[in-house]
C-alpha cells in the first residue's frame, strides 16, 4: 500500500485484550465510541532517503526499512528465512 504523507490508515478493530498495553506501547485514546470500544492511535513520523526508511515514534527510531534491488521473498516453510533487525 502507498499512501500520501498525512494519509490516515485504517487497520479495522482489533479485539486484542487490556488498553493499558497499548498506552504503554505510546498509543493514546482519541475517542470511546461505546463503553467497551476504544479508538487508540500512534503518532509517528517518517524519514525517507532514497534507499532507506526510518519510523520514529516519540522521537526515537523504531523501525527502519531498507530498499533491496533483487530481492527474493522467503518461501515457506522451505528455503531461504527472512531477517527483521531492531535497534537496540
Amino acid at each position: 500500500m502507498i499512501t500520501q504523507p498525512g494519509q490516515e490508515i485504517t487497520w479495522g478493530e482489533l479485539h486484542v485484550g487490556s488498553r493499558s498495553a497499548f498506552a504503554a506501547a505510546g498509543f493514546h485514546e482519541v475517542s470511546r465510541p461505546t463503553k467497551r470500544r476504544v479508538l487508540m492511535r500512534i503518532d509517528l513520523t517518517v524519514d525517507a532517503e532514497d534507499d532507506w526508511h526510518s519510523v520514529y515514534v516519540d522521537g526515537r527510531p523504531r523501525l527502519g526499512i531498507q530498499l533491496a534491488p533483487g530481492h527474493v521473498p522467503p518461501q515457506w516453510p522451505d528455503g531461504m528465512p527472512q531477517r527483521i533487525h531492531r535497534p537496540c
